[in-house]
């Protein structure tokens, strides 16, 4: 009967071993959880803090883009341009030109609009007829025109856009020393701007030709008005 009661009360106290272990294993548990919560916490409110840097961020980058977005501020002035360019197949230079001449003119406060005539055929390509398509767009509109090619894009930010340079005619602006392709003295394309009547008084272009134009210097009249072209590099 002792050796039975002695293995009774070890086996009780074995027990009571166990339990008290179970319940360390079981405090140790939650304390762990406890633990793990308040990690996962700290890390739910370190997002929090930065999703609440990024959102402010992209406010000011909206608010800024908002800016950008701006073309015609009527108080900038009576006079809008048309910024009208030929193209074909050139998107890569078109995805920078535009972004670039738009923040460009916004900083100049120079009301405009940016007219991409597309040429969708497989023939020549014909700059003359596509700025006639944007004349024609953009004559009600816009009192004076740029004609302007993709792939120039204005460095000096002195180069100015408004309307006041061609108040005693076209203003070239692309001058021919600097041009990538057209070196010659009489080349007025790239960039010329000029008022609307310039172009509907001396047919700078003639709409019926089958070729690209380039060098529209022997279709402009002489007498009507002179080109004036930029004396330094500012292209």
């Amino acid at each position: 009967m002792a050796f039975r009661r002695l293995s009774l009360t070890r086996l009780v106290l074995f027990l009571v071993v166990i339990l008290i272990l179970l319940a360390v294993n079981l405090l140790m548990r939650k304390h762990c959880d406890c633990y793990e919560i308040d990690q996962m916490a700290l890390k739910i409110q370190g997002l929090k803090q930065q999703i609440g840097v990024q959102e402010e961020q992209l406010k000011q980058r909206r608010k800024q883009s908002d800016d950008d977005v701006e073309e015609d501020n009527l108080s900038w002035g009576p006079h809008k341009l048309a910024v009208i360019v030929p193209f074909r197949e050139r998107f890569e230079e078109l995805m920078e030109f535009v972004p670039f001449m738009h923040k460009f003119f916004n900083m100049q406060k120079v009301r405009h609009h940016i007219y991409i005539v597309n040429q969708m055929d497989n023939f020549r390509f014909n700059r003359a007829a596509l700025i006639n398509i944007g004349f024609l767009q953009s004559k009600e509109t816009c009192d004076y025109m740029v004609m302007h090619d993709v792939d120039l894009l204005p460095r000096n930010r002195d180069l100015s856009y408004h309307y006041d340079k061609i108040a005693k005619g076209p203003h070239h602006i692309a001058a021919p020393e600097i041009h990538p392709r057209y070196h010659y003295k009489t080349f007025i394309g790239g960039i010329l701007m000029l008022k609307r009547e310039h172009y509907l008084e001396n047919r700078i272009l003639r709409s019926q030709t089958r070729q690209t134009v380039p060098d529209i210097f022997s279709e402009v009249d002489p007498e009507g008005f002179t080109v004036k072209q930029l004396p330094d590099k500012v292209v």
